[in-house]
């Protein structure tokens, strides 16, 4: 029971968003190496992999608070459960 809590709560959920952010970030960096684009508007597609990157490292960390306290509180919430 516990670790299937584990692999729903903390697994499933990082893995989503991660995985929203890794297509962000690619669709970004693809923007900036098309040939025809100007160096401006490369550096600004880049600064933007690091903004999308950044944003979703915060988004996620502060989504791992509650997490963490879950889990901690874990022990009671499956024996309040029975």
């Amino acid at each position: 029971m516990g670790n299937m809590l584990i692999n729903i709560l903390a697994f499933a959920i990082m893995q989503g968003l991660n995985g929203a952010l890794e297509s962000l970030i690619s669709q970004a960096f693809g923007a900036s190496n098309i040939a025809g684009n100007k160096e401006s508007y490369k550096v600004e597609m880049r600064e933007k992999c690091g903004k999308l990157f950044n944003k979703g490292r915060f988004v996620v960390s502060v989504i791992m608070v509650p997490i963490i306290i879950i889990f901690s509180l874990s022990d009671k919430i499956l024996i309040g459960l029975g």
